[in-house]
């Protein structure tokens, strides 16, 4: 039986298949998308998820356009993480944290920190 549904969305492909890879070895079920805009047709097609995990930097549409249209349009998720290298007190954090809140179960994760990204989605 699966822990659940992941829609995993990250720009570089060595990047997308190692979390995919660790996900599912903690019991995961994983859909991939390449940004934001390909998660939104995931999305639109009617698949369903327990989790959005997304990068933050990505071209065409970024992880917080994504957690914006996803705050506003989107699906409900258990929790929807934004996971990146940057910190959590970086102004663009903080901004996005603001206009989400109340809105979507939304956690920022540090990718140093995939212990912390374990204890979220359980």
């Amino acid at each position: 039986m699966s822990a659940g549904r992941i829609l995993l969305v990250e720009d570089e492909q060595y990047l997308r298949d190692f979390h995919s890879m660790i996900l599912r070895e903690w019991g995961y079920e994983v859909a991939l998308a390449h940004d934001g805009k390909h998660a939104i047709e995931i999305l639109r097609a009617g698949s369903n998820f327990d989790f959005l995990v997304t990068d933050f930097n990505m071209p065409n549409m970024n992880g917080p356009e994504l957690v914006r249209w996803v705050a506003s349009w989107g699906p409900s998720f258990r929790a929807v993480v934004l996971f990146t290298s940057m910190f959590d007190d970086d102004y663009r954090v903080l901004e996005l944290a603001r206009e989400v809140q109340g809105k979507l179960p939304y956690h920022f994760v540090h990718k140093s920190e995939p212990r912390k990204l374990q204890t979220i989605l359980k």
